[in-house]
């Protein structure tokens, strides 16, 4: 008779953590996005792109702390935990990128591609690079953004796994 294994929880646990956590990337995000037209929200989105590593770090040490209070935690255990909580994070933060993305960037691009026009040194790549953005679409940019957010989550998570692993 075979037992079934003891269900890790480390899914259950950064899916629970990673509504939080994307909580404040939803909140760091739409400060992006209303310092277009509120520029001392930059100031808060500044304050999230430090904070979230440390809150990551925290959400980690907790998750140890509870479940591997005495025992072994090897860094690739921290590293995982980190970087699911950047992939359920993420999912929450589509929803501020998606109005960035659909509505902000295009008018950032038609107004660079208008100083790019009137600007004297200005050449035919830079104009061309400003068409080549406005051609992706929005999926392409949501894609590569919440990419970008998980490729962030491996190096916080590799840092945070090495610092909290234990023998």
């Amino acid at each position: 008779m075979s037992t079934t294994p003891h269900p890790s929880p480390l899914i259950p646990s950064a899916a629970r953590a990673g509504l939080t956590f994307g909580l404040i990337l939803v909140v760091m995000y739409t400060a992006r996005i209303l310092s277009l037209q509120v520029p001392l929200l930059q100031i808060l989105y500044f304050f999230g792109v430090i904070i979230v590593p440390i809150v990551a770090y925290r959400g980690a040490r907790a998750y140890r702390d509870y479940f591997y209070p005495t025992g072994p935690f090897k860094a690739g255990q921290g590293f995982s935990y980190v970087v699911l909580l950047h992939v359920f994070g993420g999912i929450l933060a589509f929803i501020p990128q998606y109005f960035y993305f659909r509505y902000a960037m295009p008018t950032l691009l038609a107004a660079w591609e208008e100083a790019l026009r009137t600007m004297p040194g200005a050449t035919a790549q830079m104009r061309e690079m400003i068409l080549q953005m406005q051609g992706i679409t929005l999926w392409q940019w949501l894609w590569t953004d919440y990419c970008l957010t998980i490729i962030l989550g491996g190096i916080w998570g590799l840092i945070t796994g090495l610092i909290l692993r234990r023998k």
